[in-house]
């Protein structure tokens, strides 16, 4: 027994020594001395020595079992209270800034930052499924910029401030288009996806109602490599390709789905912004894949495909093709489901056509993917079972153009029309000489 007292009194006198006031004399405004932690955290640390000097004495003392148990307990309500205390401990505070007693906070070191009109470009990190923008907040707080309220294309996408060896504010966004506002393309050379964002850095209105900084506004892009691109479309010039995130089932994250179209069955040639117009009637092959989706695990699934002269997927007319899956009841007799819902793609065969009005066409489709295969059984008159997903994204891909074309017979009915005018032309003319 004197051994373990004699243990519990070295430990105290190790606690005097580490709770000695000479650091305690010269804390400067709540700080201890060449540090920037405030003097309660070292206070909250001497009081979790003693709580573990006495755990450790009731351990030593415990004679029974129901001593030990009542101690035990007794042990872990100091744990709690200890815990509850340390936890409304100051925050650290980073190298470039000062620590507030008061209100229990840390503030910018103004001096230590020239003031300056335009804030230094952020720093981007194009990480796997996210983009990250970083930037100095007490740079920019003494430059007059309002760190507070710094935000992405969607308003409540907001930084935060991090401290690491300066304070940071840092703003972050997953790789998805519906996410924070961010907008997805396709890479002229068909090899990537690029997700598109921008940064508004506003200027700060002081106490007396003066702003003398204006808003910069910052863009920024990642560019992500697309794996298992189709060959037929990584050597097509300028393809006509939609492009869209969709959100992974099992909660992953979101893939990139692309919708595409092809001028031959075996799709092998696409559409392209140089081909020639179709004619009515002509066979339009639609491709929905998701290029990078595992087709073992996962499947793709168009629940509505339609079209539009516009392209919004909001614009309206709008001519429904598939609708929940299956044919439409109205304009199905337009389109053939080659597949959907049984691998990584969708594949739609569409017979051109014309809206009044316009010679172009937009296609959108409502997609989603499923775990495993999601085949609906469909009828000849377009009704389906199995569940569709509301809400779900839209890919959208155009303009296809397409035109009527003008027979030889038509032609041959009107020649003496045109005959007439060639004649009245030329007698106009020689009217026009004399």
């Amino acid at each position: 027994m004197d051994l373990q007292n004699g243990k519990i009194e070295e430990e105290e006198e190790e606690d005097k020594r580490f709770s000695t006031p000479k650091w305690r004399q010269r804390r400067t405004s709540g700080m201890r001395a060449g540090t920037n932690r405030p003097a309660t955290f070292y206070e909250e640390r001497g009081l979790v020595r003693k709580i573990q000097r006495f755990l450790k004495y009731l351990c030593l003392r415990s004679n029974t079992s129901e001593d030990w148990k009542m101690k035990a307990w007794l042990g872990l309500a100091l744990v709690l209270c200890v815990s509850y205390t340390a936890s409304g401990q100051a925050p650290p505070c980073a190298a470039d800034e000062g620590f507030n007693a008061t209100s229990n906070t840390c503030y910018c070191d103004m001096t230590l930052y020239p003031t300056a009109v335009k804030p230094q470009e952020p720093s981007l990190q194009c990480l796997s499924g996210e983009m990250k923008l970083s930037m100095g907040k007490c740079q920019l707080e003494s430059s007059k910029f309002d760190t507070a309220n710094i935000h992405l294309l969607n308003p409540s996408c907001v930084a935060v401030r991090m401290v690491g060896d300066t304070a940071q504010m840092v703003v972050s966004s997953n790789t998805s288009s519906q996410v924070c506002g961010n907008i997805l393309s396709f890479s002229a050379d068909s090899s990537s996806v690029i997700y598109s964002n921008n940064l508004t850095i506003p200027g700060k209105v002081s106490p007396a109602g003066i702003l003398s900084r204006q808003s910069y506004v910052y863009n920024f892009s990642c560019s992500y490599p697309l794996k298992n691109i189709p060959v037929s479309l990584a050597a097509a010039i300028k393809p006509v390709v939609g492009i869209v995130a969709v959100a992974m089932p099992d909660g992953t994250g979101s893939i990139p789905v692309l919708m595409y179209a092809y001028v031959d069955a075996s799709f092998s040639i696409p559409y392209a912004e140089s081909t020639t117009p179709l004619n009515v009637q002509d066979p339009i092959y639609l491709r929905v894949t998701a290029v990078d989706l595992n087709g073992d695990a996962f499947s793709l699934r168009v629940n509505r495909l339609f079209a539009s002269q516009y392209d919004s997927a909001a614009s309206i007319p709008q001519y429904d093709l598939i609708t929940d899956g299956c044919r439409d009841s109205q304009n199905g007799d337009l389109v053939t489901i080659d597949k959907n819902g049984e691998t990584n793609e969708a594949r739609f065969t569409v017979s051109a056509f014309l809206i009044t009005g316009s010679d172009s066409l937009f296609f959108h489709a409502n997609v989603e993917i499923c775990e495993g295969t999601c085949v609906l059984a469909c009828t000849s008159n377009g009704a389906r079972s199995g569940a569709i997903a509301a809400d779900t994204p839209t890919v959208t891909m155009g303009p296809i153009y397409a035109e009527t074309p003008i027979s030889a017979g038509s032609c041959e009915r009107n020649s003496w029309i045109w005959m007439v005018i060639f004649l009245m032309l030329s007698l106009l003319v020689q009217r026009l000489h004399k």
